[in-house]
């Protein structure tokens, strides 16, 4: 003998007839103060709310924050709500989708002023790229540093590699080449003089 199936419970008009009920008595006794009935309005519509919210806002976070502002909404104005005016869950998501509004306004004022920002100060700031002028005198002068390196003995050259273009001081130098540091300071001392007459740098050893 096979079990007889339940029957479908269908929703009809008097089931979202009773709901409305409900949430409209839930909203006069918010209005009266009543913190259970603010509780009982949040479990009824929280996902519907929420669903809006994401919907206009494309971010759960920012949805939860709206969400935030309509309970406490809701809490200071159900006094406002009038059945003959809207249905509850109309009443709500009116205040969800003008909230979400306010917020996305706030969003694009904070975009164009960040843009706004950003161009006034690239128009304060000066142009860093050389010109060409400048382009071609720093050509020719690493040109000159690198024949003029090229002259040097192995050791100064190394020593002075390591210090212009990766700024090791005396010690490093000396670490790096395992030498005594006073050996360090004389092949920078002599690279300098060397570089110094051929290109003009003007460096403190």
């Amino acid at each position: 003998m096979h079990p007889t199936p339940c029957p479908l419970r269908l929703a009809t008009d008097n089931t979202r007839d009773e709901a409305t009920l409900r949430l409209e008595r839930w909203l006069r006794d918010v209005a009266r103060g009543e913190e259970r009935a603010l509780r009982a309005v949040i479990a009824a519509t929280r996902d519907r709310l929420m669903s809006e919210a994401v919907r206009l806002l494309k971010s759960a976070e920012c949805a939860e924050e709206v969400l935030q502002d309509t309970w406490l909404r809701v809490w200071n104005a159900a006094g406002g709500f009038d059945p003959r005016v809207s249905r509850p869950m109309t009443w709500l998501l009116r205040i969800v989708q003008n909230r979400a509004i306010d917020v996305l306004r706030s969003q694009r004022r904070q975009r164009e002023a960040r843009v706004d920002f950003d161009d006034a100060l690239a128009a304060c700031m000066p142009d860093a790229s050389p010109g060409p002028e400048a382009q071609l005198c720093e050509a020719l002068r690493r040109r000159e540093l690198q024949r003029s390196l090229a002259a040097l003995s192995r050791e100064q050259r190394q020593a002075m590699q390591l210090m212009l273009l990766r700024g090791y001081s005396h010690p490093e130098i000396a670490a790096c080449c395992r030498v005594p540091e006073s050996t360090a300071r004389t092949w920078v001392r002599r690279g300098l003089m060397r570089l110094q007459a051929d290109v003009g740098l003007r460096l403190a050893a």
